[in-house]
């Protein structure tokens, strides 16, 4: 006798529902392996992006050196130096500047120092000709830094160096001395880098500029209230006026001095600056070659 019916098709479609899950199965497999695919390439992508932003960041050394010499030179310090060298050769300056005119201003007199022919010559030549250099402008040596692998990276990447990133048995990279397995570990610390770099630039730019710029202000200033008390006074040589004459170069070359003083201290502290600087970005230098030999292995573009 044959099988029932009602028994044939429920094994008809008993066999189509376990075939239909196999078709179903597959196909999840085959979506599987194809979004594996995809996203191991997503991830080679991110690795050949990162290289070619280090490679970028890498070259702004370029801007550094460029405003503070040579990042092998520690004790070069570029145009970094040049606001303090303006400020100490006009110090100079003025300090004859002042010598001279009370000289002349008070010659013939009583109060009147005496001045051989030759030194008269000289200053009156220095009052003529004047100070004649131009000022420097604001240091601004601040490397432009690109982020965008970094901040792809952290917004949608994380999970692709997770899946994707090759056990290694050899570190990847030294953090501070000690060694580092993990390659998204050994990127992100360059970006620690990078932005410690940009804080000590901003130290040394904020030093130069603000030291600089804040006394030759006061300098400045000084001097045109030495103009108007000394312009008051007219052609007068008698004894208050020649008091005053002296009064007021006393007080200008006092000032010349406190600012030279403090110019040479903040020279010494940003020479200091510099040296920690160039050390930072040389460091920088080998642990981006370090990853970039990394990231050539992790996607085999050696």
């Amino acid at each position: 006798m044959g099988k029932p019916l009602s028994d044939s098709i429920f094994l008809d479609k008993l066999l189509d529902l376990i075939l239909m899950f196999l078709g179903l199965y597959a196909a999840m497999a085959l979506q599987d392996l194809v979004d594996h695919h995809k996203d191991r390439a997503q991830y080679v992508e991110l690795l050949r992006g990162f290289k070619e932003e280090l490679n970028s960041n890498r070259d702004q050394r370029q801007v550094i050196e460029s405003k503070l010499g040579a990042i092998a030179e520690p004790k070069q310090i570029g145009e970094a130096g040049a606001s303090f060298k303006f400020f100490t050769e006009q110090t100079q300056y003025m300090d004859r500047f002042l010598t001279c005119y009370t000289s002349l201003r008070l010659k013939g007199t009583k109060q009147g120092p005496k001045l051989g022919a030759k030194e008269q010559r000289e200053c009156a030549a220095l009052l003529r000709n004047g100070f004649k250099k131009t000022a420097p402008e604001h240091l601004d040596l601040a490397p432009v830094y690109r982020r965008d692998m970094w901040r792809l990276y952290i917004a949608d990447g994380v999970q692709l160096l997770r899946e994707f990133e090759k056990p290694s048995n050899r570190p990847r990279c030294m953090i501070e001395g000690k060694p580092s397995h993990r390659l998204a570990i050994c990127v992100g610390s360059i970006y620690s880098e990078l932005d410690e770099i940009e804080r000590q630039v901003e130290a040394i730019q904020r030093l130069v500029n603000d030291t600089y710029f804040y006394r030759q202000g006061v300098l400045d200033a000084e001097f045109k209230h030495f103009k108007r008390e000394l312009g008051a006074l007219g052609k007068r040589k008698d004894a208050e006026a020649a008091r005053q004459i002296k009064q007021e170069s006393t007080s200008l070359r006092a000032k010349l001095y406190e600012g030279q003083q403090a110019v040479d201290i903040s020279l010494s502290l940003m020479r200091f600056k510099i040296r920690q600087l160039k050390v930072t970005a040389s460091q920088l230098d080998k642990h981006i070659s370090e990853v970039l030999d990394t990231l050539n292995r992790e996607v085999g573009d050696e």
